[in-house]
């Protein structure tokens, strides 16, 4: 299994997201926000600047940690923006050499299966032609915010470019999910990419927390992908902050300056446990 982060749970500071990627030995990064821009506000020549940075560096970028549908079921002029914008992303993975691009299932609501396969099924042909899966992530903020409905909304999609990217750490906020360990076992067929990150229930309330002191269960999880032979990304998501906690706003939208101030001692914390994790597991 290859290890990343992404990229603004570090900085919005190439050369101090590039730094931090050295010192742990990474083997690559996660591009989400970066310069104080999401990938869906870059220009090319950002893009172009970015590559050689990273290729410098000896960097792949792993996946587009994109918004890609986090919207409302009714907000047509995003998703139609997304979509007109979808040809662009897909050329930016092509500079990077990028073979994964995380989308969701739209905030929470009703009925979300017919919109969300129109809209998937207007990209997800462009995606497989570009040699590019489309990972969607369960979220306690939108539809599949539970293992076994974020199965059931591919298996509506019916894409093969649209499969599943796995996150342990966010069961523990779906009061209604299954345990991290089960969720995966639902998913594990569809799972193209995974996010570690690790949370506490205190009160009702979750909130992020250093890899491997919460629920997240990610030593069980790990364990069970190395059996299953999964030779793809680990990408740390840390969310988890040493002397704050990120509100509900920075979490459902994570990105920008505010969102990192903070981020490089706690990730470096949660990597240092993440590491310490994946040595044991080899052990064993």
């Amino acid at each position: 299994m290859k290890r990343s982060i992404i990229t603004d749970e570090v900085s919005q500071n190439p050369d101090e997201v590039i730094a931090f990627a050295k010192a742990f030995e990474l083997d690559g990064l996660e591009l989400r926000t970066i310069c104080n821009q999401g990938l869906l506000e870059m220009e090319e020549s950002l893009i172009q600047a970015l590559k050689a940075r990273f290729q410098e560096a000896c960097l792949p970028i792993c996946c587009f940690s994109l918004p890609l549908f986090k919207c409302d079921i009714e907000d047509r002029a995003t998703q139609q923006a997304q979509i007109a914008a979808f040809p662009r992303l897909l050329r930016y993975a092509q500079m990077l050499q990028t073979r994964i691009m995380r989308g969701f299932c739209f905030w929470r609501c009703d009925h979300p299966h017919a919109r969300l396969r129109e809209v998937y099924r207007q990209i997800a042909p462009m995606a497989q032609d570009a040699g590019v899966t489309i990972v969607l992530e369960s979220d306690p903020s939108v539809n599949g915010h539970t293992a076994v409905e974020l199965g059931e909304l591919i298996d509506c999609i019916d894409h093969p470019a649209v499969q599943a990217l796995f996150d342990g750490g966010n069961y523990p906020f779906s009061p209604d999910a299954q345990t991290p360990l089960a969720s995966y076992a639902v998913l594990r067929e569809r799972i193209r990419h995974v996010h570690v990150k690790d949370a506490l229930r205190e009160n009702g309330n979750a909130r992020a927390a250093c890899i491997g002191t919460g629920e997240g269960q990610v030593r069980e999880t790990l364990t069970a992908l190395r059996k299953d032979g999964y030779d793809g990304w680990l990408s740390l998501e840390t969310h988890y902050r040493l002397n704050a906690v990120l509100d509900d706003a920075a979490l459902r939208l994570p990105g920008g300056a505010a969102f990192s101030s903070g981020a490089a001692a706690a990730s470096a914390q949660s990597m240092r446990a993440l590491i310490s994790i994946l040595e044991e597991i080899g052990r064993d």
